[in-house]
């Protein structure tokens, strides 16, 4: 009976490893009423994407980044400081700026311009899942006071949606939903989401956006 009360115990801790995919619940959450399909990139540039059928490739022929907007819960506002969130869309705002002047058609008389938002429409903290060495009973029991102690490593989750609009009427032209994973950045339950922490994510996001809209309206 005890192996057994300990084994579901392992597999609740393990649940809570961090997803690298928007969950169904997150997908639903943006409303829009449009079928996604899944496209990965790079290694590990896994995501969701939908585009208008009415798009046309090499149509747009200047792309600005517009907006770049972070939504934070309740809870994860009061372990972040509101300078380092207004950093953080700042230097991804800007990274964005970067590459899409160097990699894409930058004709600012151009009848068709788009414009890109970014939103970060979840962040959050969670437990790191039991690791395969740990399926021990020494081991586990271990990971599983930590875990109820609040001590276990923590790992941040962001959902990111990467948006294109028409500049002029600003319809949808395109969307990417997809998630930057940093495992194991906390070491309990009550650290603090640092800059430092979001400083790494800013490439990852950038990066993944400007992939979506290569493939999106360029090829």
């Amino acid at each position: 009976m005890k192996a057994k009360l300990l084994l579901l115990a392992i597999v609740s801790v393990m649940t809570g490893c961090a997803s690298s995919m928007p969950e169904k619940a997150e997908m639903t959450s943006l409303n829009d009423g449009h079928t996604y399909t899944e496209q990965d990139y790079n290694k590990g540039e896994k995501g969701f994407f939908w585009r208008s059928d009415e798009l046309k490739k090499d149509e747009y022929q200047n792309i600005i980044v517009h907006d770049v907007n972070i939504h934070l819960s309740d809870s994860i506002k009061s372990k972040v400081a509101e300078a380092d969130i207004e950093q953080f869309e700042q230097q991804i705002k800007d990274s964005l700026a970067e590459k899409t002047q160097k990699l894409f058609p930058n004709d600012t008389t151009s009848d068709h311009q788009a414009i890109v938002d970014v939103n970060i429409i979840k962040v959050e903290d969670i437990g790191e899942d039991v690791k395969a060495r740990e399926i021990i009973p020494i081991g586990a029991v271990v990971a599983l006071v930590k875990e109820a102690a609040g001590t276990r490593d923590r790992s941040v989750r962001l959902v990111v949606d990467v948006d294109v609009k028409d500049q002029k009427d600003g319809h949808l032209l395109a969307r990417r939903v997809f998630v930057v994973n940093n495992n194991g950045v906390l070491e309990n339950d009550k650290s603090k989401i640092t800059g430092k922490i979001l400083d790494a994510d800013v490439n990852k996001i950038t990066e993944q956006g400007v992939d979506f809209i290569l493939h999106t309206m360029y090829m």
